[in-house]
């Protein structure tokens, strides 16, 4: 049994209306090459604040993998700002995020939540306009989990030789 979170019980009820589509593979091997975890209960801020899923963590997106009927096998975690360290310089802060997740990781290599190995890829993102200095942000990320494959980042308005030196580093580490 999946735990219910109170927050979520709106919308939760309203996906419970609907009616399952049919699939039409089941056994064609699918990774999900972007999706998002969350708990952002405690969040008042736009865009979070009106996002009506407060909690959406291993337990649910491994019901919704399995009641989905597909042959999700692997997943791709896709940054989504929910959970950046308090503290520190702000460059790190968004570390925290890739922390959590490989913890994801983890949990989900038990078996426990099903056979998808979840977050088997990371990306988060990075100020690639620090240039140079961004490569210590890159190297964090990759010692906080060996899942981790690179960084969105918006394109700067300005390109400039900052920008440019921090994304030759994605190509130094093979990161995207």
């Amino acid at each position: 049994m999946v735990m219910t979170y109170l927050e979520n019980t709106h919308l939760n009820e309203w996906i419970e209306q609907e009616t399952p589509e049919i699939v039409i593979e089941p056994q064609l091997p699918i990774v999900d090459p972007h999706h998002h975890l969350w708990d952002i209960r405690k969040f008042t801020r736009n865009p979070h604040a009106r996002f009506l899923q407060k909690v959406y963590l291993c337990e649910e997106f491994s019901k919704d993998i399995y009641e989905g009927g597909h042959n999700v096998f692997q997943t791709v975690f896709a940054e989504c700002n929910a959970f950046y360290r308090t503290d520190g310089p702000d460059a790190m802060k968004c570390i925290g995020e890739t922390e959590v997740i490989h913890g994801i990781t983890s949990m989900s290599s038990s078996g426990l939540y099903g056979k998808p190995r979840l977050c088997a890829g990371i990306f988060g993102t990075a100020d690639l306009t620090l240039g140079k200095e961004v490569e210590s942000v890159l190297q964090a990320y990759m010692a906080a989990s060996p899942n981790f494959r690179g960084i969105r980042s918006p394109f700067p308005k300005n390109l400039n030789a900052q920008f440019l030196d921090g994304y030759r580093l994605l190509g130094k580490y093979k990161l995207t």
